[in-house]
């Protein structure tokens, strides 16, 4: 297996391009190499470094030693998937921080692209969307929600995409909402939840609901 060699000003440093960049090319070709011996039905589109390597001091059978990784963002197809994972290449390195041996790739959280067809509804249908899921739900006559008196408005809607996610034809948008609602006696709440777009495939109509309960607070 591949080793790199790493000074110990630039180990200190804890950055491989400013030593020339060969390391991180290793680094990048042990990450290649490695993921499709792991992965064989994969396909690697692209990987791109995501930040500055990094160490931590480790002790193995009594020997001080280090562990040192180095983040990459991998772009790879799965079927007609394509998803990005943050990865690390990681090294053992001796005490001095000039030898390092590969150990091992950990692979992390992924992001799902979107194909054709599975765009995202405008910010116009999330606001339509979640006004009608929320008063569907005559969410503001029910009990729990006092001091909260209906009729209600809904007055302000902010909505931020977080997550996209699909399994078979099924997917879905996340999004982080904080609404404006103004009750019969003109008080106003603040509801802050994650409310979520969805179509059971392509060809559906987007439909609604929240991860949790969207309780009101006083502004």
């Amino acid at each position: 297996m591949r080793k790199i060699i790493i000074s110990t000003l630039c180990f200190l440093m804890i950055t491989l391009v400013s030593c020339g960049g060969s390391a991180t090319d290793d680094a990048k070709d042990d990450l290649t190499e490695n993921y499709k011996k792991r992965y064989p039905n994969d396909k690697i589109l692209d990987v791109v470094e995501s930040g500055k390597p990094y160490k931590r001091d480790i002790v193995v059978k009594n020997v001080k030693m280090t562990d040192f990784r180095v983040p990459f963002k991998v772009k790879v197809k799965q079927g007609k998937k394509t998803k990005t994972y943050s990865m690390n290449v990681l090294y053992i390195c001796d005490k001095d921080g000039e030898n390092c041996n590969y150990k091992n790739l950990s692979v992390g959280e992924s992001v799902t692209e979107a194909l054709k067809g599975q765009e995202p509804p405008s910010k116009d249908e999330v606001v339509k969307l979640f006004k009608e899921t929320l008063l569907k739900k005559n969410t503001f006559g029910k009990s729990r929600f006092k001091p909260v008196k209906a009729p209600a408005k809904i007055t302000e809607v902010n909505a931020v995409q977080s997550q996209f996610k699909t399994y078979k034809e099924k997917f879905w948008y996340v999004y982080k909402v904080e609404a404006d609602i103004v009750d019969a006696t003109g008080k106003v709440f603040v509801v802050k939840i994650e409310f979520v777009a969805k179509k059971n495939n392509m060809s559906a109509s987007w439909g609604g609901s929240f991860n949790g309960n969207p309780y009101p607070k006083v502004k």
